[in-house]
C-alpha cells in the first residue's frame, strides 16, 4: 500500500514538474516571439519614417523647382540668338543727345539690348561760348 502511494506521488510530481517546465518553456518562447515582433515593428516604423522624410524632401524640391520656373519663366535660351546692341547716337555741335537705335530684343525673354541706344555722344563746345 505504501509503495503504491509513493508511486502515485512520484507520478503526480513528475506530471506537475513536467507541466511547469512546459509552461515556462512556452512562456519564454512567447516572450521571445513578442520581443521579435516588437523589434520588427520598430524596424518597420523606422523605414516608414525614412520614407516619409524622403517624400517630404521630394515635395520640397518639386515646390522649389515649380516656384523657380514660375518666377524665371522657364528656359531662357533663345534659338534665334541674342538681339544686337543699339547704335549710340552721334552728338551734334549744340551738345544735344542723338537718338540711338533701339537695341534688339532677345527671343525667349532675355534682356533687351541697350534699349534706345546708349545715348548720344557729348556735343562739341562752340567757339566763343565763354
Amino acid at each position: 500500500m505504501v509503495v503504491v502511494l509513493v508511486d502515485v506521488v512520484l507520478v503526480v510530481v513528475v506530471v506537475v514538474v513536467t507541466g511547469l517546465v512546459v509552461i515556462v518553456v512556452l512562456g519564454a518562447a512567447a516572450v521571445a516571439a513578442a520581443v521579435a515582433v516588437a523589434i520588427v515593428m520598430v524596424a518597420v516604423t523606422a523605414v516608414a519614417a525614412m520614407m516619409a522624410t524622403v517624400m517630404v524632401a521630394v515635395v520640397v524640391v518639386a515646390v522649389v523647382v515649380a516656384v523657380t520656373v514660375a518666377i524665371d519663366g522657364g528656359d531662357d535660351s533663345d534659338e534665334d540668338g541674342e538681339g544686337g546692341g543699339g547704335d549710340s547716337g552721334g552728338g551734334d555741335d549744340n551738345g544735344s543727345d542723338g537718338g540711338g537705335d533701339s537695341g534688339g530684343v532677345d527671343e525667349g525673354g532675355g534682356d533687351d539690348g541697350c534699349g534706345g541706344g546708349c545715348g548720344g555722344g557729348r556735343g562739341g563746345v562752340r567757339d566763343g561760348a565763354g
